[in-house]
């Protein structure tokens, strides 16, 4: 990705850190436009019909494109199942918020510095 400017999180230098979330994640799905890898983010099953969104990553000169809306729309073509979507973005990261509620996500609750995110 070409540099960002956002804020880090803790755990971003930590290669194991980085491995346990690959680990746990139910599918990493890339970002492609144009034949190029352009971003990505995890997946998780929380339960049967229960998905998390996870580090939605998204080249800066790629934004306000329809990218991003894109993806998360085809992401929700490849759960057919899902009935609940969650995910969850930094409460300082103001650009993110909505495009979220853009998507149908509402903002469930903020803890810790995030604001949580549900879309059924």
């Amino acid at each position: 990705m070409r540099g960002s400017g956002s804020r880090r999180s803790a755990g971003d230098d930590d290669v194991d850190f980085q491995r346990r979330v690959l680990e746990r994640a139910h599918e990493y799905l890339k970002i492609v436009t144009e034949g190029e890898t352009v971003g990505g983010f995890l997946v998780y099953r929380n339960a049967a019909t229960e998905f998390y969104m996870c580090r939605l990553l998204l080249d800066p000169i790629r934004r306000r494109q329809g990218v991003g809306t894109r993806a998360m729309l085809l992401m929700s073509d490849r759960y057919p199942e899902a009935t609940i979507w969650r995910t969850d973005t930094p409460a300082w990261n103001t650009r993110t918020r909505p495009f979220y509620e853009k998507l149908g996500f509402r903002v469930t609750r903020e803890e810790d510095g995030l604001l949580h995110f549900e879309k059924p």
